[in-house]
């Protein structure tokens, strides 16, 4: 019999959580705007749906690929199942505050969750000298911020302070996934159909995309309605569309779940354009398409995407055309293009409606995935790589190298 460790992974937990939490959200935020429900605690509908979507939906899902890939990035065991079923609950407890939350202290479980996750994965970071997820490690600690200066500006009725820290940190997380994952699984494909890869991104490239980025998000942060921000939002957004670029997205076109990574942070540069245009005409219905460029665009559609590559992967069939997994891509980049042509039309009920409509199937559809796309059996001995049941190695949904260790 294997051993419970191989018999639980963090993502067959968290993902399912990720999209239950999502389905709730929107529904609910669906059901708000008709009147049907409240948020709790005296939150307004804004604050509690971005609050949802920031600190619920987007960290739940990243927390099911982190607490996957900790193994191969440190070189350590997986995170015991007791454990990841206690910061599961935790998790879950969390969203629960937030749904009936009698006292306003309940809401404190929601930083304490993403507190619980920092505190692991920087133990597990820092003691395996694994510096090159430092930069990832103090993304989530920024979120974990973000999360607790959230409660503490609701009182004063303004707490865009922290939504914007909180959205800036997940832009970012973001942009260093989709730069290790995209690149390394459209050349992996590109090398099992027998084509040419495409060359990495130069450094230099890399260097100063980030060089412009982590800047104009501060700056946006902290002075969002200065022209000097603009100018720095101009030049992230050319930045990034070049990196995206040198990805050679075109090759995926016949496989939407890898096209997904490219269309998803296509998002993230259109943002940062829209976003420099609204404080230059001091546009807030600008802002909102461009926060949800961001949110529902980049994030959601990354998110999906990488979950699936996750699911796909440890179930052997990383490589395999999936009509479900492509139709989770496609209703989420469905529900990102209705949401943006809402906010150009002044929010029309018509098509939040068919946002959240698309939102919410598109999720349902990731349930059953991963209820269909069931683990291959573990390595008896605890070894965390994986190869398929046709003998071919997988590309790890990090984004490394594959792994060269037969079981």
């Amino acid at each position: 019999m294997k051993p419970l460790s191989t018999r639980l992974a963090a993502y067959e937990v968290f993902f399912p959580l990720a999209a239950l939490g999502s389905i709730t959200s929107i529904a609910l935020t669906v059901a708000a705007l008709d009147g049907r429900w409240m948020p709790p605690a005296g939150l307004s509908l804004f604050d509690w749906h971005a609050h949802e979507m920031l600190f619920g939906h987007f960290p739940t899902a990243f927390a099911g690929v982190m607490l996957t890939a900790l193994p191969r990035w440190t070189r350590r065991p997986s995170m015991p199942p007791a454990m990841v079923v206690t910061l599961a609950f935790l998790f879950l407890a969390a969203r629960f505050a937030y749904l009936v939350a009698p006292n306003p202290v309940w809401l404190w479980l929601s930083p304490l969750a993403l507190a619980a996750l920092t505190a692991y994965a920087g133990f597990r970071i820092v003691s395996a000298g694994d510096r090159r997820d430092y930069g990832l490690l103090a993304l989530l600690a920024a979120l974990t911020t973000a999360d607790a200066l959230f409660l503490v500006t609701l009182p004063s009725g303004d707490a865009s302070l922290a939504l914007r820290l909180a959205l800036a940190s997940a832009v970012l997380i973001a942009m260093v996934m989709g730069g290790r994952i995209a690149p390394a699984l459209t050349r992996h494909l590109a090398a099992q159909r027998g084509r040419p890869e495409a060359p990495p991104t130069s450094r230099r490239i890399e260097w100063l995309v980030f060089v412009a980025s982590v800047p104009a998000l501060a700056a946006w942060v902290v002075t969002p309605s200065e022209t000097a921000t603009a100018v720095d939002l101009v030049a992230a957004a050319v930045l990034n569309a070049v990196r995206l670029a040198s990805w050679r997205g075109r090759s995926t076109l016949d496989r939407p779940p890898f096209l997904a990574l490219h269309l998803g942070y296509a998002f993230l540069p259109l943002g940062f354009a829209i976003m420099a245009v609204a404080i230059l005409r001091d546009d807030v219905a600008l802002v909102d398409i461009a926060a949800h460029a961001w949110g529902a665009g980049t994030l959601g559609l990354m998110c999906a995407a990488i979950m699936t590559s996750v699911v796909r992967r440890y179930s052997g069939k990383a490589l395999t055309v999936s009509r479900l997994a492509d139709a989770i891509v496609g209703l989420l980049l469905l529900a990102a293009g209705l949401r943006l042509a809402a906010g150009a039309l002044a929010l029309p009920a018509g098509l939040l409606l068919a946002a959240a409509a698309a939102w919410i199937a598109a999720y349902g559809a990731l349930l059953a995935l991963v209820a269909r796309d069931r683990r291959l059996p573990g390595p008896a001995e605890g070894d965390d790589a994986e190869i398929d049941n046709r003998g071919k190695e997988l590309v790890g949904p990090e984004g490394l190298e594959p792994p060269t260790k037969p079981l």
